[in-house]
């Protein structure tokens, strides 16, 4: 029996022997699609330039090496398998290849049975947001000195730079002693990171923690650090909670080095009827001011109760007396020189048609004043208002449109205002009637407008409290 015969009959009784493994070499693979339309899930196919097999138990692939089993795909320029224990060691420009993931390196030590294992010097591409409609943002890419498989799922990358830019533009990079990758939930997971852009640190925490799914879920938000004149250096640590599809919140731990420890907590709703937001701030002592129990309320909800009804709810205040409280607190310009918070109540009603257009609306509107200067303030105010186009039942042509409408608004002073101010209340109404008239050369629309008003008034610098004026414009 010659040498050949005898590679021959070796390579039969390992295939019958370990019915499970497919081994393909370059010089018996004439036909090489047969093999793979017999593979299971379970299948192990391994194929190379040349193969060896050592003991009956051990495989080993040279050249253009490769190994398969589901949908996972391992090539090298080495690979030396053992078909009992399912362990395998490669060596050569590694590539490892999942649906999701894509893992480059120089050497790997793997399990097949446990997917588990270590890969030395290497790069890899993920999926994410694979449910995104954007373009961008759909891979997450890096290097690692060395990563570790565990499990189908978990992927573990130590000293690693991750990115989500295209390949040779690295705009940013979050480098980190571990990352750790969750194929099924999408989760990130980083120790020790630091948030680099265009090459020059901005950013570091000690955990960062997030998705790269559109799903919500709770966790630790990017934390914020700065200095201001007002409150000295301060940071701020927000930690998101994900209660429902349709409820979540946010709770932010503020240190100011002047001023000490303020909690703020932002509570947001939205269902099929109404939605809102609710925020409040909280700081128990102020070093800086010598002020306790300093707060912020601020609640905003809009109600639709139907059948053409909405309602709306704006209210802010913090504690009375505290009139510096948003010079003290916040680092915002715009916010820093408000000095009236709005406490507003809205009732609506509209009904529309083709032809017409009925509105009404009663609003309660009262201000926490900081400083002297207190708008007016309207206790009630209503408003309604019919529109109506008139049109020939023969031909359908307008040939009129009319405007009803009827204000009332009683004006008051707030807290903080100066004496001596006048109030009173307002009545209004423009009614108006036209008469659109249309040819094929031109139009023409003549209108008649009533302006009429009302005032009843308090402490008013006139000698008559009640005054009425009335004009007509056509």
């Amino acid at each position: 029996m010659n040498l050949r015969t005898k590679k021959i009959w070796i390579f039969l009784f390992v295939f019958f022997l370990l019915k499970n493994t497919i081994l393909i070499a370059d010089e018996k693979n004439k036909d090489a699609s047969s093999p793979y339309q017999n593979l299971t899930e379970n299948s192990v196919l391994i194929e190379g330039d040349s193969l060896e097999s050592i003991l009956d138990r051990k495989l080993r692939a040279t050249g253009n090496a490769s190994i398969l089993k589901g949908n996972q795909s391992i090539t090298a320029d080495f690979i030396e398998y053992d078909q009992i224990s399912e362990e395998l060691y490669a060596k050569g420009q590694i590539k490892i290849t999942t649906p999701d993931l894509e893992l480059k390196g120089s050497e790997l030590e793997m399990s097949l049975a446990e997917n588990t294992g270590s890969i030395a010097n290497a790069s890899f591409v993920a999926n994410i947001n694979e449910d995104s409609t954007s373009k961008f943002n759909k891979e997450l890419r890096g290097t690692a000195t060395k990563i570790f498989l565990e499990g189908d799922e978990i992927t573990v990358f130590k000293h690693a730079k991750v990115t989500t830019c295209e390949a040779g533009q690295n705009e940013w990079f979050i480098s980190s002693d571990e990352t750790v990758i969750d194929q099924s939930s999408g989760n990130i997971k980083a120790k020790d990171a630091l948030l680099s852009l265009r090459g020059i640190p901005i950013m570091y925490s000690p955990y960062v923690d997030f998705s790269t799914k559109s799903q919500r879920r709770s966790g630790w938000l990017l934390p914020t650090a700065g200095t201001t004149t007002t409150s000295g250096f301060e940071t701020s640590i927000p930690y998101y909670f994900n209660l429902s599809p349709t409820y979540d919140a946010t709770l932010t731990s503020r240190y100011m080095e002047k001023r000490g420890l303020q909690f703020d907590g932002e509570f947001r709703y939205m269902k099929e009827n109404f939605a809102g937001t609710s925020q409040i701030q909280y700081l128990n002592k102020d070093n800086e001011s010598d002020i306790d129990n300093r707060y912020l309320l601020d609640i905003n909800h809009k109600h639709n109760f139907g059948h053409g009804f909405t309602g709306t709810i704006e209210y802010e205040k913090v504690k009375s007396g505290d009139n510096n409280y948003f010079a003290d607190m916040s680092t915002s310009i715009a916010v820093t020189s408000q000095v009236s918070l709005r406490q507003t109540a809205h009732l609506d009603y509209r009904k529309t048609d083709d032809l017409s257009d009925i509105k009404a609306s009663l609003k309660v509107q009262e201000f926490q004043n900081l400083t002297s200067a207190s708008p007016y303030e309207l206790k009630p105010s209503f408003n309604v208002s019919f529109k109506k186009d008139w049109e020939d039942k023969t031909d359908q042509s307008l040939f009129l449109q009319t405007d009803a409408n009827f204000m009332y608004d009683q004006f008051d002073t707030g807290n903080n205002a100066a004496k001596n101010i006048a109030t009173g209340s307002r009545i209004a109404s423009t009614p108006s009637v036209s008469f659109p008239m249309e040819a094929s050369f031109g139009y023409l629309k003549p209108k008649l407008i009533a302006n009429l008003r009302h005032y009843d008034l308090d402490d008013a610098q006139t000698s008559q409290k009640s005054i009425s004026s009335s004009n007509r414009i056509a």
